[in-house]
């Protein structure tokens, strides 16, 4: 493994775990995600196939296999199960609202799912516009509409 990969893996890990924990509800499988896309960069990047921004890149592969992965998890599984891992012991109230939460945002579009996630994440409208692949300009009323329709969701209990 040479000194660019492994700096590049550092760096980045953590967040792209984070976007496939948070879009996949377990962190195993969040893990094998991740790992897949590293194995594809680094297969990809000794292709001397070029790759403008690789940050973007890395995610944009993280959310296309969290997609894949979930939909197969749902092709062979039948019903995907929600988990429960908070650091702290939360009380069962806590419990049911992040449930709500989980259950109302799976039932989004993947491109809501998608938009949502990486807004929470902290990214920016231009960087979430490149992970996306949707324009600038749309990435605004995009997640407005996908907001408020998961509080809609939200409020009525799903």
């Amino acid at each position: 493994m040479n000194l660019e990969f492994d700096t590049i893996y550092k760096e980045n890990y953590l967040r792209l775990f984070k976007v496939a924990s948070k879009m996949l509800h377990d962190s195993d499988a969040a893990k094998d995600v991740v790992q897949d896309v590293f194995m594809a960069y680094f297969l990809f990047k000794d292709d001397n196939s070029k790759i403008h921004n690789f940050k973007s890149w890395l995610l944009r592969a993280t959310v296309n296999k969290s997609i894949d992965y979930a939909n197969r998890r749902k092709k062979f599984a039948g019903v995907e199960t929600l988990m429960t891992k908070i650091d702290e012991a939360p009380s069962q109230e806590q419990n049911i609202e992040k449930t709500i939460i989980e259950t109302a945002i799976d039932k989004l579009s993947t491109r809501e799912k998608s938009l949502i996630i990486l807004y929470s994440e902290g990214y920016s409208y231009k960087e979430i516009a490149q992970i996306t692949d949707i324009k600038f300009t749309s990435v605004g009323k995009l997640l407005a509409r996908a907001l408020e329709k998961l509080k809609i969701m939200i409020n009525d209990k799903i």
